[in-house]
């Protein structure tokens, strides 16, 4: 049996391209998890079934961008620059990307703050130019803060931020 009509998908909507990617190119799948499965192993994901049958580009040209950016850009800016790369780069690994730049990323937060504390706001900050497009780190990208210990630190981080600001 052939399917006669499919959807078009944008990449934005990554879980789906990635479903629409599989159907295109597995011959004889008859179940989601026939889609998923790749050299006899389920994958959570259909995005990471494509991954592994090389259905996606590699994020070679964003690491390119970032590893440019991050000789003359202030971290402010990279921080807007990582945020357009997330909104509108269809990365396959988000998370690769920010663990490899992160440090640069809060470059300008160490010099008031602990290392921990200027991540956090690093964090917060890319979540607040998100949001303007109706995405979050964790949600839309699954990029979490690693430690227990900086999640229990926002809460008063942002007071202590917020009472910084307000004072200058």
């Amino acid at each position: 049996k052939i399917i006669g009509r499919m959807y078009t998908v944008y990449p934005s909507d990554m879980e789906r391209f990635c479903l629409r990617l599989l159907l295109l190119h597995t011959p004889g799948a008859k179940s989601f998890e026939d889609l998923r499965t790749v050299n006899n192993y389920i994958y959570a994901s259909f995005r990471e079934a494509a991954l592994i049958r090389e259905l996606l580009d590699n994020d070679d040209e964003w690491s390119k961008c970032l590893d440019e950016a991050v000789q003359w850009k202030m971290p402010s800016e990279l921080r807007q620059l990582f945020t357009t790369i997330l909104v509108w780069g269809n990365i396959n690994n988000p998370s690769l990307l920010w663990n490899r730049y992160k440090e640069h990323l809060y470059e300008d937060l160490v010099c008031s703050y602990s290392t921990e504390v200027a991540l956090i706001l690093t964090y917060q900050d890319i979540n607040k130019k998100l949001a303007q497009f109706q995405k979050s780190l964790e949600k839309d990208f699954s990029i979490f803060l690693t430690t227990t210990g900086e999640l229990n630190y926002m809460e008063q981080i942002d007071k202590d931020h917020e009472n910084n600001i307000s004072e200058k």
